[in-house]
């Protein structure tokens, strides 16, 4: 309660007024006592003022209604004055201890999150369950501040600044009018300025008013000064939306292309995110995809049971992380009770033209587009019906092959042991083979001990929504952001210096710092690298020692000084038996990255065009290095590869 502005405004103009009233009060009386010396008369009133609001008044009410003289002296206006004193004599033990309280708080907010060496300086945009959610998981990677609409009770403020957390309130909402709309964006700025703020979570519930703050605040003041990290959540499923766009253009102000102008910097990051799509990166990160898979064998069938917006994320996230070669087979069984709106979300992501619909509730993208094999069913099927059994195993045909990954996303927990059940008493699984399970329940020792002790449960994943897995260090993750900066950084240095002629102003870009080249990136971009960073360990997974080629690779090709390095350099890698563990990882990068990008609503087109979204490379392998436009881009699959950046950083 105290810590809000209209609280605090009372306080000062409270004070101002009892002030003024007891100057003007010991004047009236200290130029009756003591007439013609008006000078001292006005030093006795300022140290009478001073006195009373450290609460011991040199002219107190008693002494002033004792004096009957004075009081017969008075007239009218006189009597106003004293009357005003006598009213601001009672209000100032008030006053007092109004201000008393707002120090305390201003130590409070000044010593909060002081004892850990916090990197960060986080400000939290918006007040709601989620939030309070997140506010109670752990944080190791900054000092929080709260920035809310909402009036917080004193209690709820106090178990704030218990977790560390420094709260501000507002009585007004920003764009609440346009006269007040420039004024607000000020005290933001300001705000920012002053706390030194590093990262922004803009958290309400309404996604307009997300984009609304985010839309003001990186067009603040700050963020033409240094980068500001915003962190956006949006529950929409859609591919693109309006901040993406709204970020591109901002963007598109300072950068053309890739080439920065000496001395500018956008000083724009951006992450869109939710929570479900945090549980699946995590999910994927814990138990990964391959664990339920051998060197020999790279197919993979992933079931996914259950859920919401959450499965559909697990099967995006799916596509990217199934990836273990050019051709391996992927099949993603979605099971759901309903799947209309999990069939339309799909259909309004995928392009057509590169997604087929070869049957019902089936989403598939053909061998001719892209490498490989990969298919997504969806099965409308009651987890608790009797047919639950049959369904499963009916998806375990000759040609997907048995399950070798499962993710159990209903958050009801009867629903997730009736699928253990089913699975046991329809010997579904081999015990031998064994399978790794994810389940969305929070962790107990109770629960992980009853459900190991199924055979053929070979790992087990609890993607329970505590402070293990979905709180402020995995949204403001600084472990994921300085390897895809580092990366980002190592793929500039080796494409620009590399393969462009030493000397080029492409040279000069490698003395900009990370930070720097990362904000030069589109947001598409940006998004391919994060994509990147997740299969970084796929890739150290399935492949084995590759140093020794790559250290040949670089020999042959650092020398040579000819023109068109790309194109060179990549007729290198695809030298028949020259260099088979580059070329295979080259190969598997490229299907991985033509995944996400269709996962991301891209098109094949002759001619690349983000603004449209259509890529010229989006294709299979052997259409990229036959076709001229396109032959020298190879190489690039190879230097995108994460295991390559302790060799060319």
């Amino acid at each position: 309660m105290l810590a809000s502005n209209r609280w605090k405004k009372v306080v000062i103009i409270l004070l101002a007024v009892a002030a003024m009233a007891l100057f003007a009060g010991g004047y009236v009386y200290y130029n009756y006592a003591f007439p013609g010396n008006p000078l001292n008369c006005f030093w006795m009133s300022m140290q009478n003022c001073v006195e009373t609001l450290l609460f011991n008044p040199i002219l107190p009410i008693q002494g002033i209604v004792a004096d009957k003289e004075f009081i017969a002296f008075m007239g009218p206006a006189e009597q106003f004055v004293i009357g005003a004193y006598f009213l601001a004599m009672v209000l100032v033990p008030l006053a007092d201890i109004l201000i008393i309280f707002s120090i305390i708080e201003s130590f409070l907010h000044l010593f909060v999150g002081i004892g850990a060496m916090k990197s960060r300086r986080i400000l939290i945009v918006g007040y709601n369950d989620d939030v309070r959610k997140l506010l109670d998981r752990k944080n190791r990677n900054g000092k929080v501040y709260l920035w809310t609409e909402r009036f917080l009770s004193t209690e709820e403020e106090r178990e704030l600044y218990a977790k560390r957390v420094s709260v501000k309130m507002q009585d007004y909402s920003l764009g609440d009018s346009p006269e007040e709309y420039p004024k607000q964006k000020k005290r933001f700025d300001q705000f920012i300025k002053r706390k030194n703020i590093t990262d922004i979570l803009l958290l309400h519930e309404s996604e307009a008013k997300n984009c609304l703050y985010y839309m003001a605040l990186a067009s603040s003041e700050i963020c033409k000064e240094r980068t500001i990290h915003f962190y956006v959540m949006n529950e929409s499923f859609e591919s693109k939306n309006m901040l993406q766009d709204y970020f591109d253009y901002m963007r598109s102000q300072f950068v053309v292309g890739k080439k920065i102008p000496e001395g500018m910097d956008t000083h724009l990051d951006l992450h869109i995110f939710n929570n479900s799509q945090i549980l699946a990166e995590q999910m994927f990160l814990k138990l990964p995809a391959y664990v339920g898979n051998s060197h020999s064998d790279k197919h993979v069938h992933l079931l996914i049971a259950g859920g919401d917006s959450l499965c559909m994320y697990i099967a995006l996230h799916a596509m990217n992380q199934s990836v273990f070669s050019p051709d391996n087979r992927i099949v993603i069984d979605i099971v759901n009770d309903t799947v209309d709106g999990i069939r339309e979300c799909l259909a309004r992501r995928f392009d057509k033209t590169m997604v087929k619909t070869p049957e019902d509730n089936v989403f598939e993208i053909p061998s001719d587009k892209v490498d490989g094999e990969l298919r997504i069913r969806l099965t409308e099927c009651s987890i608790m019906g009797n047919s639950f059994t049959t369904v499963l195993n009916e998806l375990q045909d000759e040609n997907s092959g048995r399950f070798t990954y499962i993710a159990l996303c209903s958050s009801n927990v009867y629903e997730i042991l009736r699928i253990f059940k089913c699975i046991e008493t329809g010997r579904l699984i081999p015990e031998e083979a064994g399978v790794p399970i994810a389940v969305r329940m929070t962790y107990s020792e109770e629960m992980e001990k009853y459900l190991s002790s199924y055979s053929w449960c070979r790992k087990l994943f609890f993607m329970g929504e505590d402070d293990e897995y979905v709180g402020l260090d995995q949204i403001v993750d600084l472990e994921e952001e300085k390897y895809i900066r580092a990366y980002n950084a190592a793929y500039e240095a080796v494409s620009r210096s590399r393969i462009y002629a030493v000397g080029s102003l492409h040279d000069e870009r490698l003395r900009i710092n990370k930070e720097t080249l990362w904000n030069a990136q589109e947001y598409y971009s940006r998004q391919s690298n994060r994509a990147l960073y997740f299969h970084k360990f796929v890739k150290e997974f399935m492949f084995g020692d590759y140093s020794e080629e790559m250290q040949k690779f670089w020999e042959q090709t650092v020398l040579d000084d000819k023109k068109d390095k790309d194109l060179i350099w990549s007729e290198y890698l695809v030298e028949e038996g020259e260099y088979p563990k580059l070329l295979e990882m080259a190969e598997t990068e490229h299907r991985r990255w033509c995944y996400f990008f269709i996962s991301e609503g891209w098109k094949y087109a002759e001619k690349k065009d983000p603004s449209l979204r259509i890529h010229n490379c989006l294709c299979t392998w052997e259409q990229l290095s036959s076709d001229p436009n396109t032959k020298g881009k190879l190489i690039y699959d190879l230097i995108s590869s994460p295991l390559l950046m302790e060799e060319i950083s």
